[in-house]
């Protein structure tokens, strides 16, 4: 069942990661922060291939992006794409994914909502 994504900041699913606005927040035993990213692509074919998560209930996956693809700089390999125009995607197969991103080619824009985890920087550790 497809659910809109109205606050992302109560969503189970970004619950689970440690999520800081600045590296300085992050406690000394993360080493890794999340980032909700709204990417927006133009018409037609983006040069994308998904792959389903290998936790059973996790988001589709940026596998990787085609040379030509029109968003080579804007997605990252391992990317997690959570909702396609504010539906919540998190449980759907990457198949499924694909063919929906596909049905809406001809949409001027389609709104790609991303979790990408980025290496926290700065993190002490304790000898």
């Amino acid at each position: 069942m497809v659910e809109n994504l109205s606050d992302l900041s109560t969503s189970p699913y970004l619950s689970n990661f440690p999520r800081f606005s600045r590296d300085d927040e992050a406690p000394s035993s993360a080493i890794v922060k999340e980032e909700l990213i709204e990417i927006y692509a133009p018409a037609g074919k983006l040069g994308v291939v998904l792959e389903d998560s290998v936790a059973d209930d996790g988001p589709p996956l940026v596998h990787n992006l085609r040379d030509a693809s029109v968003l080579k700089n804007a997605l990252l390999a391992g990317d997690r794409i959570i909702a396609l125009d504010d539906d919540d995607v998190r449980n759907m197969s990457a198949s499924k994914l694909s063919k929906m991103i596909s049905q809406k080619r001809e949409n001027e824009t389609r709104k790609l909502s991303i979790i990408r985890t980025i290496p926290a920087t700065g993190v002490a550790a304790e000898c």
